[in-house]
């Protein structure tokens, strides 16, 4: 493609081991949507992008497919949408689903190469990271991204090595009852602020948020696909 002609000059023979690749991404909210076009414009030969929810106007701070003529929109679709108009011949495929036990089998039909955890729900996570581990297909999943401003605490580590953060302790827990291998994280450093906002019309509590650290997260999750996966060229 010669919008990616620049990329493939710096990455070589790497570049067409990008083009092989098919990557799931499960979650394509602040953190996945950049995950996803990181990797779209990296060259990547396919996305599956999985995502039930519908875009909101409050996404707009931090979603990439955030626009407001999109408001209502699947996020997967609309994330979608957004990638083809930046490269028109991408391979995009959406699968508008909450990742559950009864939707694995569908989400899992297709052969994938490397899974990217960027769900917020806690019990679809643990679920999600089961599956990866069973299958024996690698995967990189995503920390707590929310109520902090400082990308430059973003880290890529693995789950046993996290610290400082609720939601991870949540995980690592998990993993030790679950007797899971370690595996890799992206993570943040910085204390969560702890604040929450309030969202009467569903009546629950969601955590506050900015652009900064979420775009980070997926930034380094789409960085580990490319230099563990693809085996990108290290600097000399």
């Amino acid at each position: 493609m010669e919008e990616l002609v620049r990329t493939q000059q710096l990455l070589g023979e790497a570049y067409e081991s990008l083009r092989q690749t098919t990557v799931l991404i499960v979650g394509v909210g602040g953190v996945g949507s950049h995950a996803a076009e990181a990797l779209a414009r990296m060259g990547l030969g396919q996305l599956i992008l999985v995502d039930f929810d519908e875009l909101a106007a409050s996404n707009s701070n931090r979603h990439v497919q955030s626009l407001a003529n999109r408001v209502g929109q699947n996020k997967a679709q609309a994330m979608k949408d957004h990638i083809l108009a930046v490269l028109p011949e991408a391979r995009v495929e959406v699968l508008p689903l909450r990742y559950s036990p009864e939707t694995e089998a569908e989400i899992f039909s297709k052969k994938v190469d490397v899974v990217i955890d960027a769900i917020d729900i806690m019990t679809n996570k643990l679920q999600l990271i089961q599956a990866c581990l069973d299958r024996r297909i690698p995967f990189i999943s995503s920390m707590g991204m929310a109520n902090r401003i400082d990308p430059l605490q973003v880290i890529e580590t693995t789950v046993y090595q996290t610290k400082g953060d609720r939601f991870s302790a949540i995980i690592r827990r998990k993993a030790r009852q679950n007797d899971w291998p370690d595996f890799p994280v992206i993570t943040s450093l910085e204390p969560s602020r702890k604040r929450l906002i309030v969202q009467d019309e569903i009546s629950r509590h969601v955590p506050a948020s900015c652009y900064l650290v979420p775009a980070a997260g997926g930034i380094a999750l789409a960085a580990w696909v490319c230099k563990e996966i693809v085996n990108l060229p290290q600097t000399e």
